[in-house]
């Protein structure tokens, strides 16, 4: 592969620019890549997108998107490995904007000598043919995307419509038929039953891009997403664009799947050491507790908060403009838990905690429309602290979140679900703080350290040396039997500063606390019943409720 650049891209700047971001490029044709572009200035898009672009708030683009702009605009492939949090929706976006408000992708029909396409599929009469096609493994980031289409396709009057399970297919058919729209964004299970049915009809589609493949691979969509692209055009007739947070074996495989009979050029695209290492966002600082024992979790939380907040009232105390005192009290702040039970229980215990901000919940459990609704809450500040499982972590894209918290590590099986938790926070160029509890006792913590260890050595972090001593447990203990302090449940150790009791039963109930580690008077939304069954008394009582310990 080539990484030669256009003649009028081998400028001092260019080169600096790949240096600095760390960027690695390939290239398969023989005239050489386009010149990535260094400002909003140089951005090849029309007058319109680059008019809503500016209105957006966008001042420069990310390294990928200096790169996967020019090179999708030129219609070659792309496929892009970058960290969380670099911007890969807007790289692969605009460029679909444009070209169909270009008329270079045709969305009236197919194209010519794509009729045996309709044949092999059964396509019903009147079906529909979009000429770009998004796939991505959640409905959380089918709607992020889509309302990122939607709302710079409204100025240039097109259509995108967003498929999901877990929603109404009648109202997503209606939508489809109604609109008729170049544009879809779905998950993998979705659209297949859409594609079976005949109501969509896949041989028109021209701009392919598959978002976080890595994770699509995960939750186990290879299949789904194979038999999606084998109703696709090949040939220089569908452009695909790829990205990825990681790049092992299993997404090269499905890279070369989706590029197999492919006759455009392609770029490989590499910012950061990913293509070799797991690299947690340089924008990202990490920290790491190492504790005794679980029960000191919650209050290493609320330190952390503490602090996060002390430093969002410093920041307000140093502006004296209208506009900072109107930002929210409470800076955002993501909290992972690996239980659907832990989630609500923690949740419930810092809402429980007096003083504290509202308290939002987002799990597997949770319907659609809650869902949604816990994340609005996120983004609009209504809810600035989010105790989610690893449905959250990827393709979550909230504006400003300070910091994000892993309760819970995950397993040491999967490092990669770390990266892409705090990936959450340093999005865009901004900075963000992470937190990693560990417990000395936990098998499971102990078994992560090493992982640990290395994300951050690659990424540039201070190790502290309580978890190179724990690391080094790990590795020389990889296994554990039970009774070695480890208690299962929901993350918190019995007898140990909380009892379990839960969730009250009650259903949807309205606390206020007064003073506390955030001081003032806040209300706090109660949590639904779990079906836990233990009802909870007075707040600090013995009826069932987990209690803080404040000794340590």
């Amino acid at each position: 592969m080539s990484t030669k650049l256009h003649q009028d891209a081998m400028q001092p700047q260019v080169e600096e620019f790949l240096e600095k971001h760390d960027i690695r490029i390939e290239h398969s044709g023989s005239q050489g890549m386009p010149t990535p572009v260094l400002s909003m200035d140089q951005a090849p898009f029309n007058q319109a997108i680059k008019s809503s672009i500016r209105q957006s708030g966008f001042t420069a683009p990310t390294a990928i998107q200096s790169v996967a702009w020019p090179v999708a605009l030129e219609r070659h492939n792309l496929v892009g490995i970058a960290s969380t949090g670099s911007g890969k929706t807007a790289a692969f976006l605009y460029p679909a904007l444009d070209l169909l408000e270009s008329g270079l992708l045709k969305t009236a029909a197919p194209p010519e000598g794509l009729s045996h396409h309709r044949h092999s599929l059964g396509a019903r009469r009147g079906s529909i043919q979009p000429a770009v096609l998004v796939l991505v493994p959640t409905r959380e980031l089918a709607v992020q995307v889509g309302q990122q289409a939607e709302r710079f396709g409204a100025a240039l009057g097109i259509n995108s419509v967003v498929l999901y399970g877990g929603a109404s297919r009648g109202a997503q058919m209606t939508e489809l038929r109604r609109q008729r729209p170049p544009i879809v964004v779905a998950t993998p299970g979705r659209l297949q039953d859409f594609v079976e049915d005949g109501i969509i009809c896949l041989s028109n589609v021209q701009y392919l891009a598959v978002d976080e493949a890595d994770r699509l691979l995960d939750m186990g969509f290879e299949p789904a997403v194979s038999a999606l692209v084998q109703r696709m055009p090949r040939g220089n007739v569908r452009q695909t664009m790829m990205f990825s947070a990681t790049w092992p074996r299993e997404v090269r495989g499905l890279a070369a799947n989706l590029l197999q009979g492919s006759r455009n050029p392609t770029v490989h695209l590499y910012v950061g050491n990913v293509q070799k290492e797991l690299v947690a966002s340089p924008n990202v600082q990490q920290h790491v507790m190492v504790l005794q024992s679980k029960a000191q979790k919650l209050d290493a939380l609320l330190d952390f908060l503490d602090q996060l907040r002390a430093e969002e009232e410093g920041l307000r105390a140093a502006s004296s403009s209208s506009s900072s005192r109107r930002k929210q009290q409470h800076p955002r702040v993501l909290v992972f838990v690996n239980t659907k039970d832990g989630c609500e229980h923690l949740a419930w215990t810092l809402n429980e905690e007096p003083g504290m901000p509202r308290i939002g919940v987002l799990h597997g459990d949770k319907g659609q429309r809650e869902r949604e609704q816990a994340i609005g809450h996120f983004k609009s500040g209504y809810c600035p602290i989010l105790v989610a499982t690893d449905v959250a972590a990827r393709g979550l894209d909230v504006q400003d979140v300070r910091a994000v918290v892993n309760f819970d590590v995950v397993p040491a099986s999967r490092p990669q679900d770390y990266v892409h938790r705090i990936g959450r926070t340093g999005r865009a160029g901004a900075k963000g703080q992470a937190l990693a509890l560990l417990v000395k006792t936990n098998p499971l913590d102990v078994q992560f350290a090493p992982a640990l260890v290395k994300i951050m050595t690659h990424a540039g972090q201070e190790v502290p040396q309580e978890l190179h001593d724990l690391a080094d447990k790990g590795i020389k203990r990889p296994g554990f039997s039970r009774g070695s302090g480890f208690s299962r449940g929901s993350g918190f150790s019995r007898g140990s500063g909380f009892s379990r009791g839960g969730p009250p039963k009650d259903g949807d109930r309205e606390h206020k606390g007064k003073g506390g580690r955030f001081g003032g008077t806040t209300d706090k939304v109660g949590l639904r019943e779990d079906g836990y069954g233990a009802k909870v008394g007075k707040q600090g009582g013995d009826q069932g409720g987990w209690r803080r310990n404040s000794g340590w």
